[in-house]
């Protein structure tokens, strides 16, 4: 992604991130975080995102449905099964009286041969559930490609990955959870969850030529100003209010 921005020479979408508020004025990146790691790459000092401040009036956390290719399902089963301290259910059937019940924090794990399974910890542990993620997707990531979906209906993921081995449906985080992790300087695996803000900002094209231009913080912000002040002149803004479908070209 470096090598397209410097390309390109813009940054297309700022990142989204949520300013903590405490004295070191730390930010959580939200959404975007393979843009940042990208303009530190190329040693950018600063950056253009979108600035979230009252969290929970804002954002709506929602997690994405991962979807797996490029392996078998019994490659697959063999490496969640080397990772220690966790425990692999079947989770197969209509429900007998020897089956558990379903751990609410158990990461679920869909094959295309049909089989379902559950990996937990026996841990309650935040701390201890993120370490487990980080294997999980760690080992994944080795082994397969990974996909993000927003749906985890079966006949539309097959419909849109004919060459799906199966899919993750991750347990639900509550916002006030990331920033106990962000403070702690743990981190969630990139790419697992979704936050949904309106408005958000999309299509800026940011040229790296005027981010780079100024030599303090003050001068950039102005002329970032001066950016969308002519943007919103020539009539390049649109806000839409309702829920819209873009076909990117």
């Amino acid at each position: 992604m470096a090598a397209s921005i410097q390309q390109e020479g813009l940054l297309r979408n700022p990142p989204l991130v949520w300013a903590l508020g405490d004295p070191d004025r730390r930010y959580v990146v939200l959404d975007g975080a393979n843009r940042v790691a990208s303009s530190q790459a190329l040693n950018l000092e600063y950056l253009v995102a979108q600035v979230i401040r009252r969290v929970h009036e804002d954002i709506k956390l929602e997690t994405w449905t991962q979807v797996i290719v490029g392996c078998s399902p019994l490659e697959l089963l063999h490496a969640v099964t080397a990772i220690p301290e966790i425990e692999l259910s079947s989770s197969n059937g209509s429900g007998s009286s020897q089956r558990k019940p379903s751990c609410p924090n158990a990461i679920k794990l869909y094959l295309l041969n049909g089989q379902r399974w559950e990996i937990k910890t026996q841990s309650r542990s935040l701390y201890d559930r993120v370490s487990i993620l980080q294997q999980f997707f760690g080992r994944l990531r080795q082994m397969s490609n990974i996909e993000r979906s927003s749906t985890s209906s079966a006949n539309q993921l097959f419909e849109t990955y004919p060459d799906i081995v199966g899919w993750v449906e991750l347990p639900p985080f509550q916002i006030n959870e990331i920033r106990i992790l962000a403070e702690r300087g743990q981190l969630l695996p990139s790419g697992l969850t979704r936050f949904i803000v309106s408005p958000r900002i999309l299509g800026l094209n940011y040229p790296l030529s005027i981010l780079n231009h100024g030599s303090s913080l003050d001068e950039k912000q102005n002329l970032l100003l001066e950016w969308i002040r002519q943007l919103k002149q020539a009539r390049r803004v649109r806000y839409y209010p309702e829920a819209t479908i873009v076909f990117n070209d």
